[in-house]
């Protein structure tokens, strides 16, 4: 298991921030001008980061609540790892309320994708199930749109046509990289 998910699972956002730091040490030794957190559930600690960074993070939590509200979500349905899902986003997201999916869903989702991210594929019952679950926070919940919140989570939605809106927070994040370097 990578140290990432140990420091998630235990809750240990400094011994995260600290990993971080060193990392982002030699980054800024090499030139560079800000720092992005490549996978969502690193975010688990950006606060604690933020306070110790030696250069300014483009934050994918900032950047998919500034997303949600131009585009006027109000409730969106969260996929991800357990953490991710039941922090909301790690209480980054203030645009629109985040729905979890509700009793079994909730494990399953988390299992499958562990397991996806893991292996670094889907399979067609990892995508199918993942999309199902998807549709029940559409049409059980209300949720106007499904947050991709785990960085993998492409693997299983592709394309993202599945029969709702699908809001990548991985893409989001690029997006938003790419337009600050150009």
């Amino acid at each position: 298991m990578s140290e990432l998910v140990e420091n998630l699972k235990a809750g240990s956002a400094n011994s995260q921030a600290q990993i971080y730091l060193e990392l982002t040490n030699r980054l800024k030794a090499a030139g560079a001008d800000v720092v992005a957190l490549a996978s969502v559930a690193g975010h688990f600690c950006e606060n604690e980061f933020s306070e110790i960074s030696p250069l300014p993070i483009v934050s994918m939590v900032g950047e998919v609540d500034r997303y949600l509200a131009e585009r006027g979500f109000e409730r969106v349905g969260i996929l991800g790892n357990k953490v991710t899902m039941e922090t909301r986003l790690f209480g980054g997201v203030s645009a629109a309320e985040l729905v979890v999916p509700e009793g079994e869903d909730l494990e399953l989702v988390n299992e499958l994708y562990m397991n996806m991210a893991t292996r670094g594929e889907a399979t067609e019952f990892e995508s199918d199930s993942l999309i199902k679950v998807g549709a029940r926070l559409c049409s059980e919940q209300g949720a106007q749109a499904v947050l991709l919140a785990g960085t993998d989570l492409f693997l299983a939605f592709g394309d993202g046509n599945c029969g709702y809106k699908v809001v990548d927070s991985g893409l989001v994040h690029i997006d938003e990289l790419v337009r600050q370097i150009r």
